[in-house]
């Protein structure tokens, strides 16, 4: 695999640091609207410590709420498809939850359970928990029928069949569930401590923004981002290790023309 899947995103970033500073310090904007990245790298060098406890509070959200959404959904998912009743019965409330706007939830939540982890690890689960329950869903149902044929005929119980064809099949599904699903706990997690908190990123970006302080607002920003890159691609790396011959199969398809 060629270096050039992470050397050109490097100089991507050192490119646009730079004509950043440059634009920034050539039209003179003040640092309270648009700081300059010298700004921003010295605030994370003198109260960097400032936010340690705040990114540990909103990734430790955000890992619970996409735990519980990826367990939850996959079980769910495995129930909707060896049962049309509660595939009939589910489906329609799950898709309302979905579409319900989650920062409309995120009063009432910290109404019932106050300001403490508990609503922004439910929040997180709410916006993550359907993208995991359809993937799932499509994967397991969209194994060949030619393979469930032969299954058949040499009388596999329904048990092998799940564990043989159908989980084996719905390992990549799954997985882009997944990087969606942590992506959006994150989302989430923020979105809840935007609405009340006493610590996480999302309150100091609030704080930030009242207190009229830039650069920490940037700050938190950056490590939102370095925080949901990390996380992206640690699922990512979990999928290559859990499906090795997706990766080989992925590797030799689209390798050579750079989609890896």
């Amino acid at each position: 695999m060629s270096n050039r899947k992470f050397i050109l995103p490097i100089i991507f970033f050192v490119v646009s640091v730079l004509l950043w500073e440059g634009v920034v310090r050539f039209f003179g904007v003040p640092e309270f609207i648009f700081p300059a990245p010298s700004k921003v790298i010295k605030f994370y060098y003198e109260l960097g410590y400032t936010l340690m406890w705040d990114t540990v509070a909103t990734v430790s959200e955000t890992l619970l709420g996409f735990a519980l959404a990826a367990v939850l959904g996959v079980l769910l998912a495995i129930a909707l498809v060896y049962s049309s009743f509660l595939y009939d019965l589910m489906y329609p409330p799950l898709v309302v939850l979905q579409v319900t706007p989650k920062i409309a939830i995120a009063p009432l939540l910290l109404l019932w359970f106050g300001y403490g982890y508990l609503p922004k690890i439910m929040i997180g689960f709410f916006i993550s928990f359907f993208p995991v329950v359809v993937t799932t869903v499509h994967g397991l149902t969209s194994v060949e029928p030619e393979m469930l044929d032969l299954l058949h005929s040499l009388r596999a119980s329904k048990w092998k069949i799940f564990w043989k064809a159908r989980i084996p099949h719905a390992l990549p599904y799954m997985f882009s569930g997944f990087q969606i699903a942590v992506t959006l706990s994150l989302i989430g997690a923020i979105v809840a401590e935007f609405v009340g908190a006493e610590l996480g990123l999302g309150f100091k970006i609030v704080y930030s923004q009242y207190s009229a302080n830039t650069p920490m607002l940037f700050s938190a920003l950056g490590l939102l981002a370095v925080a949901g890159l990390i996380l992206f691609y640690l699922v990512q790396l979990i999928e290559r290790l859990v499906t090795p011959w997706r990766t080989l199969k992925k590797e030799k398809e689209f390798g050579a023309t750079g989609f890896l």
